[in-house]
């Protein structure tokens, strides 16, 4: 469900890969929910694109691990009803952020954290991500706030 200032990360740790998948609330990241009709929102827009290119200083795993961005992708996803429009009302619209991010890591197996730190520095009204993390132990899931960014990985690698 779409809700505000709760977004969501899927994260796969595999060999010497770390895969990261965000979904969040297009408001959190970019302030607005629509394809961008000013100059100033299409500046938001390339801000946080920027911002998310720059992945590495997003997502911290720590200096021992040698961890390299090697993809990202990110950007809105094109804006879907909310909820079928009652008799005279109008449909809101609510667009998504989504992102998609790839490192490879040298010393994978001393990554024991990953920091959000900077993810809720450069996204300020992003409150809270869900996070899915799924490694050769299985599935788990965390959560990350602004207030406790870090996410342990102790006992899932």
């Amino acid at each position: 469900a779409h809700v505000h200032g709760s977004g969501k990360l899927n994260i796969a740790i595999e060999n010497n890969k770390v895969s990261i998948g965000l979904d969040s609330p297009a408001v959190d990241i970019v302030g607005f929910e629509t394809a961008p009709t000013t100059p100033e929102q299409t500046a938001k827009l390339e801000k946080a694109i920027a911002s998310l290119k720059d992945a590495g200083k997003v997502f911290t795993f720590g200096p021992d691990v040698g961890c390299t961005l090697v993809k990202a992708e990110s950007g809105l996803e094109a804006p879907a009803p909310a909820a079928p429009p009652t008799a005279g009302a109008k449909s809101e619209q609510h667009a998504d952020f989504a992102g998609s991010f790839e490192f490879e890591c040298k010393s994978i197996a001393k990554l024991r954290r990953i920091d959000l730190t900077g993810f809720f520095a450069a996204f300020p009204s992003s409150g809270k991500l869900d996070i899915t993390l799924i490694t050769a132990k299985g599935q788990t899931t965390r959560t990350a706030t602004k207030k406790a960014p870090r996410i342990d990985l102790a006992g899932a690698l």
